[in-house]
Protein backbone atom coordinates (compact mmCIF):
# COMPACT_ATOMS: atom_id res chain seq x y z
CA UNK A 1 0.00 0.00 0.00
CA UNK A 2 2.64 2.56 0.82
CA UNK A 3 4.06 2.01 -2.71
CA UNK A 4 0.96 2.92 -3.99
CA UNK A 5 0.10 6.14 -1.50
CA UNK A 6 3.11 7.37 -1.99
CA UNK A 7 3.77 7.09 -5.92
CA UNK A 8 0.54 9.03 -6.19
CA UNK A 9 1.48 11.70 -3.91
CA UNK A 10 -0.49 11.27 -0.75
CA UNK A 11 0.95 11.71 2.81
CA UNK A 12 0.66 9.06 5.62
CA UNK A 13 1.73 6.97 7.83
CA UNK A 14 2.70 3.61 9.45
CA UNK A 15 1.64 2.98 13.06
CA UNK A 16 3.03 -0.01 14.62
CA UNK A 17 2.57 -1.10 18.45
CA UNK A 18 5.71 -2.55 18.30
CA UNK A 19 9.23 -0.89 19.56
CA UNK A 20 10.81 -2.32 16.18
CA UNK A 21 9.53 -2.04 12.97
CA UNK A 22 7.65 -5.58 12.13
CA UNK A 23 7.93 -6.72 15.99
CA UNK A 24 4.93 -9.06 15.96
CA UNK A 25 6.83 -11.17 13.23
CA UNK A 26 9.54 -11.78 15.16
CA UNK A 27 7.12 -13.16 18.15
CA UNK A 28 5.99 -15.80 15.96
CA UNK A 29 6.29 -19.14 16.40
CA UNK A 30 10.08 -20.65 15.63
CA UNK A 31 8.38 -23.14 13.08
CA UNK A 32 6.52 -20.56 11.12
CA UNK A 33 7.52 -20.60 7.66
CA UNK A 34 5.16 -18.63 4.68
CA UNK A 35 3.32 -20.80 3.25
CA UNK A 36 4.08 -18.94 -0.60
CA UNK A 37 7.15 -19.08 -2.08
CA UNK A 38 9.98 -15.95 -1.99
CA UNK A 39 9.26 -15.47 -5.67
CA UNK A 40 5.79 -14.41 -4.93
CA UNK A 41 6.30 -12.28 -1.39
CA UNK A 42 8.03 -9.60 -2.76
CA UNK A 43 6.39 -6.00 -2.15
CA UNK A 44 6.69 -3.26 -4.98
CA UNK A 45 9.68 -1.87 -5.56
CA UNK A 46 11.86 -4.24 -3.24
CA UNK A 47 13.01 -7.87 -4.75
CA UNK A 48 12.88 -10.40 -2.12
CA UNK A 49 15.82 -11.22 -0.87
CA UNK A 50 15.71 -15.26 -1.19
CA UNK A 51 16.03 -18.12 -3.27
CA UNK A 52 12.69 -17.86 -5.51
CA UNK A 53 11.53 -21.19 -4.79
CA UNK A 54 12.14 -21.58 -0.87
CA UNK A 55 9.65 -20.81 1.82
CA UNK A 56 10.82 -17.70 3.93
CA UNK A 57 11.15 -18.13 7.70
CA UNK A 58 8.85 -15.52 10.22
CA UNK A 59 12.25 -13.59 10.68
CA UNK A 60 13.13 -13.78 7.02
CA UNK A 61 9.49 -11.68 6.40
CA UNK A 62 10.55 -9.54 9.10
CA UNK A 63 14.31 -8.81 7.96
CA UNK A 64 12.90 -7.82 4.82
CA UNK A 65 9.99 -5.57 6.10
CA UNK A 66 11.98 -3.86 8.16
CA UNK A 67 14.72 -3.63 5.32
CA UNK A 68 11.85 -2.36 3.38
CA UNK A 69 11.15 0.04 5.45
CA UNK A 70 14.37 1.75 5.80
CA UNK A 71 15.02 1.42 2.09
CA UNK A 72 11.84 3.78 1.45
CA UNK A 73 12.39 5.74 4.11
CA UNK A 74 9.01 5.22 5.42
CA UNK A 75 6.95 7.54 7.68
CA UNK A 76 7.17 5.06 10.35
CA UNK A 77 5.75 5.44 14.02
CA UNK A 78 6.75 3.12 16.19
CA UNK A 79 5.60 1.89 19.83
CA UNK A 80 1.93 3.27 18.99
CA UNK A 81 -0.62 0.81 19.20
CA UNK A 82 -4.12 1.46 17.32
CA UNK A 83 -7.23 1.47 19.82
CA UNK A 84 -9.46 2.46 17.25
CA UNK A 85 -10.66 3.93 13.84
CA UNK A 86 -13.26 6.41 13.81
CA UNK A 87 -15.14 7.87 10.35
CA UNK A 88 -15.51 12.11 11.25
CA UNK A 89 -17.69 13.52 8.50
CA UNK A 90 -15.38 13.06 5.45
CA UNK A 91 -11.77 11.53 7.27
CA UNK A 92 -11.05 8.93 9.61
CA UNK A 93 -9.90 9.82 13.32
CA UNK A 94 -7.04 6.71 15.00
CA UNK A 95 -7.24 6.48 18.75
CA UNK A 96 -3.79 5.37 19.93
CA UNK A 97 -3.87 5.36 23.88
CA UNK A 98 -4.55 8.47 25.13
CA UNK A 99 -3.81 10.23 21.69
CA UNK A 100 -6.30 11.56 18.67
CA UNK A 101 -4.25 11.41 15.41
CA UNK A 102 -6.02 13.28 12.77
CA UNK A 103 -4.59 13.07 8.91
CA UNK A 104 -3.64 16.78 9.51
CA UNK A 105 -0.55 15.38 11.79
CA UNK A 106 0.87 12.89 9.42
Amino acid sequence: MRYYLRALGHRFVILDAGSRVEEAWRERWDELYLFTRAALDALPGLPFPAAPASYPSKDDMANYLEANAAHFDLPLRLNTRVDSLTQEENRYLVKALDQVLRPSEW
